[in-house]
This record gives structure tokens, sequence and C-alpha cells, in this order.
């Protein structure tokens, strides 16, 4: 890690990641931010919830 080579686009650093394991990364992070995003906009965590 000293050479600045970790995480994700490294697929080195605390964990070493496979491909599988990006894919599932990315999908968790946007759901989370597309949850974040409705609850800034509409107030709720799903934007398919009634009010």
């Amino acid at each position: 890690m000293t050479r600045g080579r970790f995480g994700v686009k490294a697929k080195k650093g605390f964990r070493d990641w496979t491909d599988e394991a990006i894919a599932e990364e990315c999908q968790r992070y946007e759901t989370a931010l597309m949850q974040a995003a409705n609850i800034l906009v509409l107030g709720r965590p799903h934007a398919d919830e009634p009010s």
C-alpha cells in the first residue's frame, strides 16, 4: 500500500477485490445513495412508498 495501489481500482488493499465483489459493492453503494437522495427529496427512503 505504500505505492498508493489500493482500493477497488487496484483490486488490493485491506481486502482483495474480485470482479464480483466490485459489482456487488457498486450496486450496494448506488442503492444507498439513491435511498439517501430519496430521503432528502421526498422525505422517505424509497420512491415507491406512499407518503
